[in-house]
């Protein structure tokens, strides 16, 4: 009998076909789903507290906890959770926690609110923490008033304040009162305002970051970063010490006070990381030297506002911006900024003008770049003698005053300065990109009453204005009770 030779190759082949379909199957198989748990009561350790979800072993990376119904609970009525047990320990590399809700440390046990151990991403959503007081007993440096991540830390809609670091043994530093990430920092329409990383014990250690600290890159938008501190006879930086990349943009650096830096330091010694600043302000912050912000990387600012921080010592960084190559050059772009009213304020002596200035050693250089086709157009009020007029480019504006309102709400999620009829800052500048000016453009809607739309165009008039702010068409400004210009 004749074997047919379809037959024969079919057998042949049945079982590496049916692995080969098995393959198949099983790379078409969807992913697991995250799984969404939610928090039940507002206790601090019962089951179904947020600290007994977070611990559940069911509670896998990726899931998220939920606490948005706490509102509706009996007894739970303000969504608040006291911490009497300590810190809430994330083991899961990458957790959600879903406000919203306020979540607050005791004071008489102090410890941190959330330690972060994995190496994923703490997303963080419509919360608020606070009272977070780290103060540990150990050798090791003591980091993350109220969020500690050994991974990346994400803010959306959300609020850290009134946390504290302080080192308690001599020998240890301290690191981020309001939050200490190894890794990445992403805020998104949220605030970092009123935390404190000080030397309360007189060990003359270090201390950084009252607000955040950084190790890894920054990405802030539409955010805010106020009021922090960093106290100690080697006090580092009140508001941001950063050591990756910066995307600053639609936010406010403002109030903070330090020692080696007040607003923000960008500490990276490698030119492979770079700072791009736009829409933003960098408003009254203080420190004895570099208090608006002091960067060792290229760095880009776009229609940004640097004004009002002053330095408390002369060392020949200004108060204003401050840019020091540690490695070979770094390339300084700016655009459409005003760089005014920063000063250096010394006990007895008359207010210095001092806006932008360098800090080189030895042959490491900083090139101000200029934009050929688009042109620079910056205001620069003050220069101080580490900047000669001739390194920035032709089209800046030096030495005149921009007629500057007081930081404060004109609109948007954060505050800025708003220019007053007169200025030359107004019509006078580029616009890089950019739709609309520091604070955004059409606003949400809320119900039941939805105010009408607003947006803030970048370009209203027959070109931008300079700085984060731009006067509108339909503005009603005034010539008196601006900042003045010593």
């Amino acid at each position: 009998m004749k074997i047919s030779t379809k037959y024969v190759l079919s057998a042949a082949r049945r079982k590496p076909l049916a692995a080969c379909c098995a393959v198949i199957f099983a790379l078409a198989a969807p992913e697991a789903m995250a799984t969404t748990w939610p928090v039940t009561n507002c206790s601090d350790h019962n089951p179904g507290s947020l600290r007994d979800v977070v611990g559940n072993v069911s509670v896998v990376s990726g899931d998220t906890v939920d606490l948005s119904q706490l509102h509706a609970i009996a007894g739970c009525s303000t969504s608040t959770i006291s911490l009497y047990s300590g810190q809430i320990v994330v083991k899961q590399s990458s957790l959600t926690i879903q406000g919203p809700a306020l979540i607050k440390a005791d004071y008489a046990n102090p410890d941190g609110v959330f330690n972060h151990q994995g190496t994923g991403t703490l997303a963080i959503n419509d919360m608020r923490l606070t009272g977070g007081i780290n103060s540990v007993s150990n050798t090791s440096d003591v980091k993350g008033g109220c969020v500690y991540s050994a991974g990346n830390v994400a803010l959306s809609g959300s609020t850290v304040y009134g946390c504290n670091v302080n080192p308690y043994s001599p020998g240890q530093a301290a690191e981020g009162a309001g939050i200490f990430t190894k890794g990445n920092l992403t805020l998104s329409n949220s605030t970092i305002q009123n935390n404190v990383v000080a030397d309360g014990r007189g060990y003359n250690t270090a201390v950084y970051g009252g607000g955040v600290y950084v190790g890894g890159a920054l990405i802030m938008k539409y955010s805010t970063i106020s009021n922090n501190s960093a106290i100690g006879s080697h006090a580092g930086v009140g508001g941001v010490w950063v050591s990756g990349n910066v995307s600053i943009s639609n936010s406010t650096i403002s109030g903070n006070t330090g020692g080696s830096a007040g607003g923000i330091y960008l500490a990276s010694v490698t030119t492979n990381h770079s700072a791009t600043i736009t829409s933003s302000t960098i408003s009254g912050n203080t420190a004895l030297s570099n208090a608006g912000m002091y960067s060792r990387i290229p760095t880009t600012i776009n229609n940004s506002t640097i004004a009002f921080n002053q330095n408390t010592t002369s060392t020949g960084h200004s108060p204003g911006l401050t840019f020091g190559a540690l490695i070979g050059s770094i390339t300084v772009n700016l655009h459409s900024t005003l760089i005014s009213n920063n000063e250096v304020v010394l006990s007895g002596s008359s207010p210095v003008n001092d806006d932008l200035g360098v800090a080189n050693t030895g042959t490491f250089t900083v090139t101000f770049a200029t934009d050929a086709q688009q042109g620079n157009f910056n205001l620069i009020r003050a220069l101080d003698a580490t900047v000669s007029a001739s390194s920035l480019p032709p089209d800046t504006i030096i030495g005149k005053c921009p007629l500057l309102g007081p930081l404060r709400n004109n609109g948007g999620t954060t505050q800025t300065h708003a220019l007053y009829s007169g200025s030359p800052a107004i019509d006078t500048g580029v616009s890089i990109d950019e739709v609309y000016d520091q604070r955004g453009g059409p606003q949400p809607v809320i119900t039941p009453i939805p105010p009408p739309p607003l947006a803030y165009e970048r370009q209203s008039g027959t070109r931008a204005d300079i700085g984060a702010y731009e006067v509108q068409i339909s503005d009603n400004i005034f010539s008196a009770g601006f900042e003045g210009c010593p």
